[in-house]
């Protein structure tokens, strides 16, 4: 039994397409050691779970989560009530009382049984279509022990399994899941380490050191799959010269272990995540590529990917703009 007897899921999502082959069931875990400016699950950051407001207009300003909170945290705005961040410790007390369940913990602890009864729901599903259970997040490393068994004993019942990872973690950890995964979805969102300092908050050396050890595993296991993310974030990450060089860097040191490398648009859907946080985002209106850029950063990235990587664009694009003509 693993040691980590339960962990934080912050959101799941059934019959999901977009994470790993066929249909599957997505496990969100919480906690994230990066701080990526283009998060779109900033709920997911920290380890402990946060408490938000699901919809403002169902408050009924009660008063209820005012008298349990013990910080004194939620303020009468005479429309309701809202959470003064700078107080609150998130220990979810307002939550538990409310009666309209407009406030609400963003995560559940799950044990593995837990997670694996909710998986197997729908196997029918997985075994017609391919598919199976993915660990997204956050970062399900976070969690190492916790997936490494719930995939233990899901791949006993014949199940899929993916694993969604920025690869920030110890060789220790992904070593530990390695034998589990089916399919290992990795991250690589710039190559230059000044960069990626600056868009995440640490420096992605660990990370490739990683991803060189996931390639070692995959040329020695035929059996496990790896496929690269590359998340185009507008006046960061999608530029030309950031697909060249990880191009490069695949063909130079990861030939024959990538068979696909997926361009993931940017989405500025989660601002209603960062306003239910009290949070103030910096990408709130940056506005979707156009399909002019999204289609050159998907010919830059296939002109520089190794010969048997192949490589798709998903996520949201908007028209080209009209120009003015003189």
């Amino acid at each position: 039994m693993s040691k980590q007897r339960t962990a934080g899921v912050f959101d799941t999502h059934r019959m999901a397409t977009d994470d790993g082959p066929g249909m599957r069931t997505t496990l969100f875990f919480q906690g994230c050691p990066m701080r990526c400016r283009w998060c779109h699950n900033p709920e997911s950051i920290s380890m402990a779970s946060k408490v938000w407001s699901v919809n403002t207009k169902a408050c009924i300003d009660c008063g209820e989560c005012a008298r349990v909170c013990p910080r004194k945290a939620m303020v009468s705005t005479g429309d309701g009530r809202t959470i003064d961040r700078q107080s609150c410790d998130n220990c979810g007390e307002c939550a538990e009382v409310c009666p309209t369940h407009h406030l609400q913990s963003v995560a559940e602890n799950w044990t593995v049984d837990q997670a694996a009864k909710f998986v197997l729901k729908d196997k029918p599903f997985y075994d017609r279509s391919g598919g199976g259970v993915t660990a997204s997040g956050g970062e399900p490393l976070s969690h190492a022990e916790f997936v490494a068994e719930l995939f233990r004993k899901l791949q006993a019942q014949g199940v899929h399994t993916a694993l969604d990872t920025c690869g920030l973690c110890s060789a220790e950890q992904i070593q530990s899941i390695l034998p589990h995964t089916d399919l290992i979805l990795w991250d690589i969102k710039t190559m230059n380490p000044e960069e990626h300092a600056a868009f995440t908050g640490v420096s992605n050396e660990r990370i490739l050191e990683n991803l060189l050890l996931v390639a070692e595993w995959v040329r020695n296991h035929s059996e496990t799959d790896l496929w690269i993310r590359t998340p185009l974030a507008p006046g960061m990450t999608a530029t030309s010269d950031t697909l060249r060089q990880i191009g490069t860097f695949l063909q130079d040191h990861l030939a024959g272990t990538v068979s696909r490398w997926d361009l993931c648009a940017f989405n500025p859907m989660a601002r209603d995540k960062y306003k239910r946080l009290g949070l103030t985002w910096e990408l709130a209106e940056t506005p979707l590529l156009t399909k002019d850029q999204a289609a050159e950063l998907l010919r830059v990235a296939q002109q520089h990917a190794p010969a048997a990587t192949d490589v798709s664009l998903g996520g949201p694009t908007q028209a080209t703009p009209l120009t003015n003509k003189a």
